[in-house]
């Protein structure tokens, strides 16, 4: 598993896709949790970025249309870029009124490095073990990462 499904983002685009979403929620979910706590959340508040993610990805990934020459991660990180930012902003003005917006918002989200591509894949590819232990018989399962590996 080389880089994001194709067909699973094709699937996400169709109306009543549950099981797509399930898929990617299953996925996707701890990436973007550890995409948070490794950049300063804390970990309440890395559970409400990962929703207000999905939120902001419920909406745009039916429209999103999928380039194989640049990278879906990319993208997504853009999005949790994005999401952290108006969080903190929300946060910040909650806490500290209308003038604590004028602080510098912090840059952890600057670089889409937040893990290696090697580091990447193999979260991907451990995700997609798990779904298969829970869908596949443990025969099946087993002769597929035997193939695999």
């Amino acid at each position: 598993m080389d880089s994001t499904s194709t067909s699973l983002l094709r699937r996400l685009r169709k109306p009543n896709a549950e099981d797509a979403w399930r898929r990617f929620v299953f996925l996707y979910t701890p990436l973007i949790y550890r995409w948070a706590r490794n950049n300063g959340f804390n970990s309440a508040d890395s559970s409400d970025l990962v929703q207000a993610v999905f939120a902001k990805l419920l909406v745009k990934l039916p429209e999103f249309e999928y380039d194989p020459s640049r990278r879906f991660r990319a993208w997504l990180i853009t999005i949790v870029r994005n999401q952290a930012t108006d969080y903190w902003r929300r946060a910040k003005f909650n806490t500290l009124g209308p003038e604590g917006i004028a602080e510098k918002i912090p840059d952890s989200f600057a670089s889409e490095d937040f893990l290696e591509e090697r580091e990447y894949r193999a979260f991907l590819v451990s995700r997609a073990r798990q779904l298969m232990e829970t869908e596949f018989e443990p025969l099946t399962w087993q002769a597929c990462w035997k193939y695999v590996a």
